[in-house]
């Protein structure tokens, strides 16, 4: 669904030119400033009646800028089908740039709950076109109040004792809360509804990175992120020392290979697919960022983010996906910890056995060395002693002088 809504002020639906109102006559909403295009409606018939609903907006004299809101922006995603969808996809995104950034005609606000949309937006514009901002999740009183109006008749059941549980839980997150009074109201039993909220996310977590018995090949680079986010306070961890971090090969042990070239470098450590050590770190941050587990979003003061001389207005943190998953990290860090335990020295125990490979072909190659040197000596005394039998050695001693 993508709404259009002016700053402050309705468009009345006969304001717009023929073909904008052709286009929303039979959707027009009950908000005037709320209009959807036919289902049916292509990504350039969205382009014109973008561009054709700005233009109209100073062509009228209304002062100010109208704000553009697109909301549910991660639909975007889903459009690039084929060659013609996906040209179209990017004419649409230069459209939204030139009538924000370049001609300054308006403001177009994205909105979008994907964690990945931000990556996404950028890939296909580059950066510098945007600026995001995160939304944070309700205030704890604000929460109780959210939840208590979805409970309706039943919010009697939320005592303190309750809700301090279900806040523990899920804490503020809009989502976490509609999903546990649904539950709430199909089992009667708030304790029952919180269970099953961390039963599915414990599901999620299992599905991306597995088990510690039987671990995935995301386990290790997650448990890695886990402990260094929550050695901190909010937990977050920045981008860049994430990266640091995940580029350690003894996180794939299925892919990486210890044998460089002496002075190579670690960011260009080669693993057995060919790949950097880096860009492996950045795959497995992003397949992280992509199952929901993780979070990778710029400092926002929109989310009561603090300390921004320390920060930098500019870097990306990479913190919990939510309040659940977070308590779930909390519950799984031992588990996390010993893993990677003993990920370290399974690796010191390959590095060490390599070092004693190593050092065992130099000992090798120095004794054939030894040896081939040792044969060629013989077989020099051999030949001298040849000679030395023929009489043909220590000067012309065989020749025969005759007196004159």
């Amino acid at each position: 669904m993508a709404a259009l809504e002016s700053s402050g002020m309705n468009l009345p639906l006969e304001a717009l030119d023929p073909y904008i109102r052709d286009n929303f006559a039979q959707t027009q909403q009950t908000n005037a400033t709320d209009y959807r295009a036919p289902p049916d409606a292509s990504l350039s018939t969205w382009s014109e009646i973008l561009s054709g609903y700005v233009r109209l907006w100073h062509v009228l004299g209304f002062s100010g800028y109208p704000v553009l809101i697109i909301d549910e922006a991660n639909e975007l995603m889903k459009w690039s089908r084929d060659e013609r969808s996906l040209a179209e996809l990017k004419d649409l995104l230069n459209l939204l740039t030139v009538l924000s950034k370049q001609s300054r005609q308006c403001h177009i606000i994205l909105i979008s709950s994907d964690f990945g949309f931000l990556q996404w937006y950028e890939q296909m514009l580059g950066k510098g076109y945007n600026r995001a901002e995160y939304l944070d999740n309700f205030k704890e009183d604000d929460a109780k109040e959210f939840l208590k109006t979805l409970l309706g008749e039943k919010a009697a059941s939320l005592t303190d004792p309750v809700w301090r549980e279900v806040f523990e839980v899920v804490g503020g997150n809009p989502l976490s809360l509609e999903n546990v009074a649904e539950a709430i109201g199909s089992t009667n039993s708030p304790k029952q509804a919180l269970q099953m909220a961390m039963a599915e996310t414990r599901d999620l977590i299992s599905s991306v990175v597995g088990e510690p018995c039987s671990p995935r090949p995301l386990f290790l680079p997650f448990a890695k992120l886990v402990v260094a986010m929550l050695a901190s306070e909010p937990p977050n961890i920045e981008v860049k020392s994430a990266i640091e971090k995940l580029k350690d090969p003894a996180l794939y042990p299925a892919t990486s290979s210890a044998a460089t070239d002496a002075g190579q470098r670690e960011d260009t450590l080669l693993l057995r697919d060919g790949k950097p050590i880096r860009d492996v770190a950045w795959a497995a941050l992003n397949q992280l960022v992509a199952s929901n587990l993780i979070l990778v979003r710029p400092f926002s003061v929109w989310a009561g983010d603090h300390g921004s001389d320390a920060l930098g207005m500019g870097e990306r943190i990479v913190l919990p996906s939510s309040p659940t998953v977070l308590k779930l990290m909390r519950m799984l860090q031992p588990e996390f910890e010993a893993a990677l335990d003993a990920a370290l020295m399974k690796r010191k125990m390959m590095e060490l056995d390599e070092a004693e490979d190593r050092l065992a072909s130099v000992l090798w190659w120095n004794f054939l060395k030894k040896q081939q040197a040792k044969r060629a000596s013989e077989s020099k005394r051999e030949e001298l002693a040849s000679l030395k039998r023929q009489g043909r050695h220590g000067g012309p001693s065989h020749w025969k002088v005759e007196d004159s």
